[in-house]
């Protein structure tokens, strides 16, 4: 882990008269947007134990973050369709007293309620141990001071781009500068786009073939 202070060089330069404490302030702003926009930081969640007519479950993250997006997920090995919460139509999942039809089977949707928690449906009629599996982005919480390395040392200097154009926008300040926030929050978004397809198509060259139609 990286500790936020190691992106102090790539900022405090460039907005003279700000302090430590404003600008760790915004380089958590950037570090937080980045990692919810990019969906870069991904890892393998806990295989989480389905239980019988329960279906709304914890996330279990690393210490210091939360789960920005599920980005797949299986149910004993086949895959579930993503929804929003409001594409489930049953009142059986709002309200279990509705008198509604209660459907217990094999889950094959999932729903992600907050970065906190998700729901599967149908609601499962069986506990089954290590039955969902899920991969996930990550951002870290508000408290956290520190980052994953790989964001400091791929991406520090777009994460200073991001904490210069917000502290350049602040209104009556020594280094306030619409202009330079304008600049660097272009040379942010760029930084930004990068990552997400990194995160999208991994570092692996996709190639694109050609086939030659036969006459």
């Amino acid at each position: 882990m990286t500790a936020h202070t190691a992106f102090l060089d790539y900022v405090l330069p460039q907005v003279p008269g700000a302090t430590n404490e404003m600008a760790l302030h915004e380089i958590k702003n950037t570090i937080i947007d980045f990692c919810e926009k990019s969906l870069l930081l991904q890892i393998d969640h806990d295989p989480v134990t389905a239980i019988d007519k329960i279906m709304d479950y914890d996330f279990e993250p690393p210490s210091g973050r939360l789960v920005t997006k599920i980005i797949r997920a299986w149910y004993k090995g086949v895959p579930l369709d993503p929804v929003g919460p409001d594409e489930i139509n049953s009142a059986s999942v709002y309200n279990q007293l509705s008198g509604a039809v209660i459907r217990r089977e094999d889950p094959r949707l999932i729903t992600q309620k907050d970065a906190r928690s998700f729901s599967v449906y149908p609601i499962p009629n069986e506990t089954v141990p290590n039955a969902i599996t899920l991969r996930v982005a990550l951002k870290p919480t508000r408290t956290s001071s520190t980052i994953d390395d790989v964001i400091f040392e791929d991406y520090a200097e777009i994460i200073g781009h991001g904490a210069i154009s917000r502290l350049a926008l602040s209104p009556d300040k020594p280094y306030t500068n619409p202009q330079l926030a304008i600049a660097r929050n272009a040379l942010y978004l760029a930084g930004l786009n990068v990552a997400r397809d990194r995160a999208l198509k991994g570092y692996v060259r996709v190639s694109k073939q050609v086939r030659m139609r036969r006459i």
